[in-house]
């Protein structure tokens, strides 16, 4: 291995593990709201690597919601699987899994989701949605949302599947991202159940300092010379 290559690998390891990624706290739900009461279960302590499920059920809905939670100084990865079953009723009742994940960093950080969400309705006013924000925890301000959702009101279909993604790159600072997966059912029979299922994965990855990419944009060049001599 060059001298040149080398340092470029030192300067890009250094640059790893200086990289902050902080994640200090956050809130996970899951429950469900129906003329019958309510059921719900709250997480205001997140831990690492986190591994739970929670199930609420009440009379003819339940609300099942898995978190799958790890994260180091440099990456993060949190994924959210939800399986959700509304009865009809007055009132709006509904089911769904609410959860906010907040983060701080010291360095350019991407933060990518990937999401896939099916629905199935059944009779009467139905409306299935998921949905991501992701917010600067000091001023409030959105930086960044994206979602879908199938509404029988809007003559969506009574079943569809919705792939949802996209990314931001985030400067350092104090941050937050929430995540929405839910289904209602206005009206109709208690025994007429809509269904919702899926995934939400949201990975939060640093990006190298660009002074830690110019020793291994160099050493790149170098070796490229290096070979071009041997050829000759």
């Amino acid at each position: 291995m060059s001298v040149a290559v080398a340092s470029a690998l030192v300067f890009v390891r250094t640059a790893k593990v200086n990289a902050d990624l902080i994640v200090n706290g956050g809130t996970l739900a899951v429950g469900c709201v129906n003329q019958f009461g309510t059921a719900s279960h709250h997480i205001n302590q997140l831990t690492n690597p986190m591994m739970e499920i929670h199930t609420e059920s009440l009379h003819n809905s339940s609300a099942t919601a898995a978190f799958a939670f790890n994260w180091s100084l440099a990456t993060g990865h949190f994924r959210i699987d939800a399986d959700l079953a509304s009865e009809g009723g007055n009132g709006g009742p509904f089911c769904g899994t609410d959860n906010r994940v907040n983060f701080q960093i010291t360095q350019d950080t991407l933060l990518s989701i990937d999401s896939e969400w099916t629905y199935q309705f059944n009779g009467g006013i139905r409306r299935s949605e998921i949905r991501f924000f992701v917010r600067d925890t000091v001023s409030g301000a959105l930086l960044f949302t994206t979602g879908d959702v199938g509404d029988t009101v809007a003559g969506d279909p009574p079943t569809d599947t919705f792939h949802v993604g996209g990314s931001i790159l985030l400067t350092p600072g104090s941050y937050f991202v929430r995540s929405l997966m839910e289904v209602s059912a206005v009206g109709g029979s208690p025994n007429s159940v809509s269904t919702a299922h899926g995934f939400a994965d949201i990975t939060l990855t640093t990006v190298p300092e660009p002074a830690a990419l110019g020793p291994l944009a160099f050493a790149a060049i170098m070796l490229r010379k290096r070979r071009s001599r041997r050829d000759q």
